[in-house]
């Protein structure tokens, strides 16, 4: 709904549009209420005729559009609802019984009307030509008036000689008027002659001048490419002496670069060897370094076992000491003052003695066990700990290798890029002489003054 108010109210919204899509009128009219279905069909009759064809009321204080139905096109007016009436062709108000001044048909029409004695209808103002008869006329509408002064019909005095001086003086001031225009066209016909020989002389002229023009153009050019020639040779000249110059500048870089590059790949593989023999002799005197810490290390702890297996024996001879004293002590206790005494003593303490003696040698061979067990697990140690030192000396071997292989690759590499560098520096070298040998040559015949001016 206020998409079509909207519309209605501004002629740049009509017609109504959706998606830039025109509504179709019979839909919008089918669901929009009845005053503004009055609006929309008034703005549809209005808007519907092109700008330049419509006709508002000229009273400022009313302005509406004038329904075509309302105006009259014999009488160039229109009238709207409101009964103001407008001129058509100025689109201001009424002029009366006058034209428009802004009628130029009209005039030229009252121009020749008053050359031709023409008269018009008290009644309608229609004009009206005499062709025979008397000074009686009955126009169109059905009025009757005298040609001669144009008043209604028996209301003047007017007679037929009247009429005949009237026709006559219309017929010299017609025959004056075709002496006129005859006279100006021969007039037009002279002065086209004269433009037409003017015309003719001056295209002989100008192709006189332009035949001149090409004859001197001609000589300049072939002056001017003889001119180019002899520079264009002492410019080849220059360009060859300047290039040969410049070849033997590049062949002497060359030279330079490819000698730098032989020392730099040399001091590089140098440095890589002498890193590699670095490597490797901090790896074998880091390697001699852990072998003696190892003995040392394997010196001490065997040395630690031994004093633990030799505090653990004074802790067992002093416990079967302490054992003995007592068992000699209580067997004292018991044969004191019994005969043989001391040979009973001597053979009670003989088993006692043994199985202390049994216990010792256990006790030895148990500790010689025990410290071949553990001097194995040292060796076992060593030898993984050889392992590893051949394991570090065989990366670092790779790594060297590896080092050794990308360095050749790399110095490979660089020399194929030095050769593609070479080719390259030559190829555009020769690039840039042919286009200074033949870029300005191009030019010889093309007339074109203002480069070499600028050269």
């Amino acid at each position: 709904m206020r998409l079509v108010t909207a519309a209605t109210q501004h002629e740049a919204q009509w017609p109504p549009k959706c998606c830039l899509n025109q509504i179709p009128f019979r839909l919008i009219v089918r669901h929009i209420p009845d005053d503004l279905k009055v609006t929309f069909q008034e703005r549809s009759l209005e808007w519907e005729l092109p700008v330049d064809e419509r006709v508002y009321c000229s009273q400022p204080e009313c302005g509406v559009w004038i329904r075509p139905k309302q105006i009259k096109l014999n009488k160039r007016q229109g009238r709207c609802e409101r009964g103001h009436f407008t001129c058509t062709i100025c689109r201001g108000p009424l002029h009366g019984d006058d034209d428009c001044p802004q009628d130029y048909e009209m005039t030229l029409t009252n121009i020749l009307a008053e050359q031709e004695g023409w008269k018009r209808c008290f009644n309608c103002h229609a004009m009206v030509e005499h062709r025979e008869a008397c000074e009686h006329m009955t126009c169109r509408c059905g009025s009757e008036f005298c040609y001669v002064c144009g008043l209604r019909w028996k209301t003047c005095r007017c007679t037929a000689d009247q009429l005949n001086e009237l026709k006559e003086a219309a017929a010299g001031r017609r025959e004056q008027r075709r002496l006129k225009e005859e006279l100006e066209a021969e007039e037009l016909r002279a002065i086209l002659v004269q433009i037409e020989e003017f015309e003719r002389e001056e295209a002989a002229r100008a192709e006189r001048e332009r035949l001149e023009q090409e004859r001197l153009e001609v000589e300049r050019l072939q002056r001017q490419i003889k001119e180019r020639i002899r520079f264009e040779k002492l410019r080849r000249k220059e360009i060859t002496a300047k290039f040969l110059e410049l070849r033997t500048g590049l062949d002497n870089l060359h030279e330079l670069q490819h000698v730098m590059i032989d020392a730099q790949q040399e001091e590089r593989a140098v440095s890589l060897l002498q890193e590699a023999e670095f490597a490797k002799v901090q790896l074998t005197e880091r390697h001699e370094a852990g072998r003696r810490q190892f003995q040392h290390d394997t010196l001490v702890k065997l040395q630690l076992k031994e004093d633990q297996f030799s505090k653990e024996y004074s802790a067992r001879v002093a416990t079967q000491r302490k054992l003995e004293k007592g068992y000699l002590q209580q067997l004292r206790d018991f044969w004191n003052g019994r005969p043989q005494a001391e040979e009973e003593i001597e053979r009670a303490m003989l088993p006692l003695q043994m199985r202390m003696d049994q216990g010792h040698e256990a006790w030895q061979k148990w500790k010689n066990e025990q410290m071949l067990l553990y001097e194995a697990k040292l060796g076992d140690a060593q030898i993984m700990k050889e392992e590893i030192m051949y394991s570090q000396r065989e990366r670092t071997k790779d790594l060297c290798e590896r080092k050794e292989l990308e360095m050749t690759r790399r110095m490979l590499a660089e020399k194929k890029w030095f050769r593609e560098i070479v080719l390259e520096r030559e190829r555009l070298l020769g690039e840039w002489e042919l286009q200074e040998v033949e870029g300005d040559a191009d030019s010889l015949f093309t007339g074109g003054e203002g480069k070499n001016e600028e050269d």
